[in-house]
């Protein structure tokens, strides 16, 4: 590692740190894996794509559930707790509720499943809170402050299966999850990509804390910041589909400050693109998302803060509105 390397890492940190339990990768060859609970996946330029789901048929009768390892799932603890410090520190739960849904099924089976077989659908959620709730008892074991709940219900225009049926069919399962872990002492932290605007009331009720990664392009985030602001603290909000691959360096810090104006006015708000800087990402353009957040004003002395949050922001709606016209 270089010289100049190893001076800009020293400088970045990571405000939110979690320890990622997700299902093991069982490597059939160089491009094909099964997970703990029997689906086939093929990873594509890094991405994976589920081949083969285990449940043919929408039932459980035949189904068993896996044994999970959670001393593997948590052997990395040790050093997680020693390299953060006093860091905020979080256990990201990526093993999937509706997301293992359709893992299980097949995406479109599934979601022919959410029409058609809803007492399926039902049984399958119920199960995959028994697993939740146990996994929360492994948690607070350790010195986690809150869990980072990963489970993706939005697309660019909306709640995949609607929000109606999300309301029927994953909030109450989502609500004893967060419950038990409110109980536990965690705070519950949400990454769900996608429009989720029309159930952000929802997600409030169930005491969803913190919300990422708001994507702009999906979302006009201004507005969420209005509404909901008093209620839910916002993380990510800089757009990773199209300001920061595509767009330029001036561009780039231009919305990186406007975020850190209007989504941070009055707290609330913890700062970061929507998703990693990827490798297709351009230097130049790495460097102006690191050096504006890590060189961004002092609060108490050098920005103006608006007495009230205008209607639009150039550089935010302007992003919102490539995807909305």
């Amino acid at each position: 590692m270089d010289e100049a390397t190893q001076n800009l890492l020293q400088h970045l940190d990571n405000h939110l740190p979690y320890l990622l339990v997700e299902s093991e990768k069982h490597w059939i060859d160089k491009e094909v894996y099964a997970d703990d609970f029997g689906g086939v996946w093929k990873e594509l330029d890094r991405i994976p794509h589920l081949i083969d789901p285990p449940l043919k048929e929408p039932e459980l009768n035949e189904y068993d559930f896996p044994e999970l390892d959670y001393e593997k799932y948590f052997s990395g603890t040790d050093d997680f707790f020693k390299s953060t410090g006093n860091h905020y520190r979080l256990c990201c739960l990526s093993l999937g509720f509706f997301d293992r849904c359709w893992a299980l099924r097949g995406f479109e089976n599934f979601l022919s499943d959410v029409v058609l077989n809803q007492q399926f659908v039902e049984e399958l959620l119920d199960r995959l809170v028994e697993m939740y709730i146990t996994l929360i008892d492994k948690i607070a074991q350790y010195p986690f402050d809150g869990i980072r709940f990963a489970d993706d219900w939005g697309y660019q225009r909306g709640i995949t299966i609607g929000a109606n049926r999300w309301r029927h069919l994953v909030k109450p399962g989502l609500r004893a999850i967060f419950e038990y872990a409110h109980k536990k002492g965690l705070t519950v932290m949400v990454h769900s990509d996608g429009d989720l605007t029309e159930i952000m009331p929802d997600l409030i009720q169930l005491g969803v804390q913190i919300l990422n990664p708001i994507q702009p392009e999906c979302m006009d985030i201004l507005w969420l910041k209005k509404e909901y602001g008093a209620h839910i603290c916002f993380n990510g909000g800089i757009s990773s589909q199209y300001t920061i691959p595509w767009g330029t360096p001036r561009q780039i810090r231009k919305e990186v400050m406007a975020c850190m104006k209007y989504l941070g006015k009055d707290g609330g708000y913890i700062i970061g693109p929507t998703k990693s800087l990827n490798t297709d990402v351009p230097l130049e353009n790495c460097l102006a998302v690191i050096t504006t957040i890590l060189n961004q004003p002092d609060r108490s002395k050098n920005i103006v803060i608006p007495a009230r949050l205008p209607k639009r922001a150039k550089p935010l709606w302007s992003v919102y509105s490539r995807f909305h016209e």
